[in-house]
C-alpha cells in the first residue's frame, strides 16, 4: 500500500528531477557551442537518455531532437514533461481539508506549468539567435525553475505547516494553538501536583 508519505517523497523526486535538468539544460544548450556532438553527449548520459536518444534517433546528434527528448517527450521518464505530469498526479492524490474548495496554490502552479512546457516547440526552442543563444530556450527554463521552486513552497506551507490551524480530534474541531495551550496548562498542572505531593 503506497502511503502519504510515499507521495511526498515521490513529488520531491520528481520536482528536484526536474530543477535539475532545466538547469543543466540552460546552463549547456543556450550559449553558442562550436562542437556540439561531446556537449550534447554528456548531457544525456547526465540525465540517463542516451541511449534512449539513439533508438529513436539513429541520426548523428543535434540539439533539436534532444531538446524534443529531454524537455517535451511525454514517454520519456527522465523529460520535464514526464516528471512535471507525475507529478501533478501525486499531488491530485493527496486528500487536502474540508474546508478547501477546488485547487490549492500547490495545484495550480503545477498545472499551469506542466500545461507551459507541454505546449512548448522543440523546434522554437532549440531555434538560436543571430548570436548564438537560445534565448526562448533560456527563458523558459528559467521559468521551469522558478515554478518549481514556487511549488516546492506551496506545498510545504498547504500540507508540512499547521501551526495555527485547526484540526479534526474526535468529532470535534480543535485548534493547533489552543491544543498546544492546553497541553502546557496540564503539564504546568502536574508539575504543581508533583510538587504538594513531594
Amino acid at each position: 500500500t503506497r502511503t502519504h508519505a510515499w507521495r511526498f517523497l515521490e513529488i520531491g523526486r520528481n520536482l528536484e528531477r526536474v530543477h535539475q535538468t532545466a538547469e543543466l539544460i540552460d546552463c549547456t544548450l543556450v550559449q553558442p557551442i562550436h562542437d556540439l556532438r561531446p556537449l550534447l553527449e554528456s548531457v544525456l548520459e547526465t540525465t540517463d537518455s542516451l541511449m534512449t536518444y539513439r533508438s529513436r534517433y539513429l541520426q548523428r546528434l543535434q540539439v533539436l531532437p534532444v531538446i524534443d527528448l529531454l524537455v517535451t517527450d511525454e514517454t520519456n521518464p527522465r523529460s520535464l514533461v514526464y516528471q512535471l505530469r507525475n507529478a501533478v498526479n501525486r499531488i491530485s492524490e493527496i486528500p487536502t481539508g474540508h474546508q478547501d474548495e477546488g485547487f490549492g496554490v500547490d495545484q495550480m502552479i503545477a498545472n499551469q506549468t506542466l500545461a507551459e512546457i507541454t505546449s512548448q516547440s522543440p523546434l522554437a526552442l532549440s531555434n538560436a539567435a543571430s548570436n548564438g543563444y537560445r534565448v526562448h530556450l533560456r527563458r523558459q527554463m528559467s521559468i521551469v525553475m522558478e515554478r518549481v521552486a514556487a511549488l516546492s513552497d506551496a506545498i510545504t506551507s498547504r500540507y508540512l505547516i499547521h501551526s495555527g490551524t485547526q484540526r479534526e480530534l474526535l468529532g470535534r474541531t480543535v485548534d493547533s494553538k489552543d491544543s498546544n495551550a492546553s497541553q502546557m496548562q496540564d503539564g504546568m498542572k502536574w508539575k504543581k501536583d508533583k510538587a504538594f505531593r513531594a
